[in-house]
């Protein structure tokens, strides 16, 4: 029970029997033991990981966390300096992405007796395990892709011109719950108009009219695995610009997922969806990176974007997105996901990419 192949090899990095890994993040600990907490937190050393939590969540953890020993604390800094004692645990390394300085100086206060510090190491290592998808976490991201197809095909029907963004943003939320999610993949972007020009547009009480571009940038979780997409719908007639516009970020996407394949620099989709936009003249219009990797969190490495440094590896999952803003009168942004393989990538998303009218 003290260790699992995750654990095991996430141990790898720790210097010596005198160190241990701190893992405060949820998603982390989901992924090295299968169960979450944001009252508990695991402690590994060379050869053991505990899974500490209060008595609150103790008969839960025991039957839900896997390949750990679970520790019940509800005196944390008392009992886990004598734990530190007992095994003689002298440095420890917390995850430099999700520590705060509070909680990092009120360690560092309780557990006098170890040296505690944010290690960069440990959560760039925890990155590089998640970045590659076993065949069990590829099938929840693609179960979670068929939910968010089969709302967006469901909250398709429902919307009509004169809906206010903030009621189709709800629609789509309640179609995600009703095929099947867990819960959201991040938040719900409805934007139409000129507010589909906004990358990170809040839905609000503009009524979508005949003429716009209505943005949809949704995903759904389940199995605690994130799926995105985004489509954008033609509400009645467009002009010939919108369509030109809808043409280019439609060609970039498929040009982009032709790039993709194990061994090849996760810039260079980056540079060919940037690359067929320049043909069509609406390159100055995408603003940032064309997607990043997917799994626990809608947004992880690899990022897909000129400044990546990374190498696209078989059981990747990415997201290519691709858009367009002109500010003040439009955007468009197409979003589907994508499982690296050795000799390109398996396409998750089946709604079509095609533009829709309403």
């Amino acid at each position: 029970m003290g260790t699992n192949d995750r654990t095991a090899e996430l141990a790898g990095i720790l210097s010596d029997e005198h160190t241990a890994a701190l893992i405060t993040s949820p998603v982390s600990m989901r992924y090295l033991c299968g169960w979450d907490c944001e009252d508990g937190f695991l402690l590994l050393t060379k050869s053991e990981c505990f899974c500490i939590v209060s008595g609150l969540y103790f008969s839960q953890a025991r039957e839900l966390a896997q390949g750990c020993t679970v520790v019940r604390m509800d005196d944390v800094g008392g009992e886990l300096l004598d734990m530190l004692f007992r095994y003689d645990i002298r440095y420890i390394a917390a995850e430099a992405d999700h520590i705060t300085a509070a909680r990092l100086a009120a360690y560092r206060e309780t557990l006098n007796y170890t040296e505690v510090h944010a290690s960069q190491t440990l959560s760039e290592a925890i990155s590089a395990m998640r970045m590659i998808k076993s065949r069990e976490e590829t099938e929840l991201v693609a179960a979670a892709q068929k939910i968010a197809d089969r709302a967006f095909e469901r909250a398709l029907g429902r919307i009509r011109n004169g809906m206010t963004e903030k009621h189709v943003a709800a629609m789509l939320a309640c179609s995600l719950y009703e095929c099947g999610a867990e819960d959201t993949a991040g938040r719900i972007i409805a934007a139409s108009g000129k507010n589909s020009a906004c990358p990170c547009a809040i839905p609000t009480d503009r009524a979508i009219s005949s003429g716009d571009f209505l943005v949809l940038d949704f995903g759904a979780k389940y199995g605690g695995y994130c799926a995105r997409m985004a489509r954008t719908l033609a509400v009645g007639q467009v002009s010939h610009a919108q369509e030109e516009a809808y043409n280019a970020v439609y060609c970039a996407g498929h040009d982009a997922l032709k790039a993709l394949r194990s061994g090849v620099n996760a810039k260079v989709a980056d540079s060919v969806a940037r690359s067929t936009l320049n043909a069509w003249g609406a390159d100055k219009y995408f603003i940032h990176g064309l997607g990043s990797g997917v799994g626990m969190e809608p947004r992880e490495l690899p990022e897909l974007s000129q400044t990546s440094t990374a190498t696209l590896r078989a059981g990747m999952i990415v997201s290519v997105g691709p858009a367009v803003y002109v500010a003040e009168k439009y955007g468009v942004r197409i979003k589907s996901m994508a499982e690296i393989t050795e000799k390109g990538c398996n396409i998750l998303s089946e709604t079509t990419t095609n533009l829709i009218r309403i």
